[in-house]
């Protein structure tokens, strides 16, 4: 290959990777927020002139106090990457997925998690939809790949097997 070509095929391997609709500025659709994996914020409200005034909006606790007493399970801090689609927080909290209402806080929906161990602690993935299918959250908990209708946390029922792909080995990551 000539180092022509290869410069050419350089500058424009970035654009195979490119996102193919823009993204709201206020949204983090996934982990790197594209898929560039830029992880960069088009936000431009804090600046460093007003970045020493920054005070907590909202807290959410991410274990229950039960969970917090039995210990275990876990690192012991969040490692999740909240994902913010629309306004809507999505995260995993202890054996739950939760839809935060991202201004304020307010929880919009819980799907708590039973059997076979909590959801990943780094996360959930989502899913935007085609049009026959809803918009999906998806998680995995040890072998298994969850999906539920982002707008109600209810199991999808037309993802996998009534909502749930057995992955046959353990997984701790966002799909």
């Amino acid at each position: 290959m000539t180092l022509g070509r290869f410069a050419v095929l350089s500058a424009l391997l970035p654009l195979a990777f490119a996102q193919t609709t823009p993204i709201p500025a206020g949204d983090w659709p996934r982990y790197t927020r594209d898929l560039a994996n830029t992880k960069y914020s088009p936000l431009n409200q804090i600046n460093t002139s007003n970045v020493g005034k920054l005070a907590p909006a909202w807290t959410y606790r991410l274990r229950s106090d039960a969970e917090r007493a039995r210990g275990g399970g876990g690192f012991g801090f969040s490692v999740v990457t909240p994902l913010v689609i629309g306004g809507t927080m999505y995260i995993t909290a202890g054996n739950r997925v939760v839809a935060l209402d991202a201004d304020t806080g307010r929880e919009l929906w819980r799907h708590e998690v039973t059997g076979q161990g909590n959801p990943s602690q780094r996360g959930v993935a989502f899913w935007p939809g085609d049009g026959t299918n809803p918009p999906r959250i998806i998680y995995t908990q040890g072998a298994r790949m969850v999906a539920l209708v982002a707008s109600t946390g209810k199991m999808d029922p037309g993802f996998g097997k009534e909502g749930i792909v057995d992955l046959v080995v353990p997984y701790n990551s966002p799909p």
